[in-house]
């Protein structure tokens, strides 16, 4: 089984900025190696909105705040482990 991309203790505060809800998953994409985050997506159950975990760091941003070429370059890079 894969390690957690977000601690877990960490994940169960957390709400979505989108919609306010508790119920988010993790999902990674790659094993990191030593030293070295994980690339995945935290995403909401209820509105399906995803934000991304890139070098083990969470972008929980919405909307002007989101980098747009970030996130388009994130999901290009991704493209196949986004569903």
């Amino acid at each position: 089984m894969t390690e957690p991309i977000i601690d877990m203790t960490v994940l169960a505060i957390l709400k979505c900025p989108a919609c306010g809800s508790s119920r988010l998953s993790q999902h990674a994409f790659s094993a990191a190696g030593p030293g070295q985050g994980h690339d995945g997506l935290v995403m909401c159950a209820d509105c399906r909105m995803w934000y991304p975990v890139v070098d083990g760091l969470l972008e929980l941003l919405v909307g002007a705040l989101a980098y747009r070429q970030d996130r388009l370059d994130f999901a290009f890079a991704h493209a196949g482990a986004i569903r």
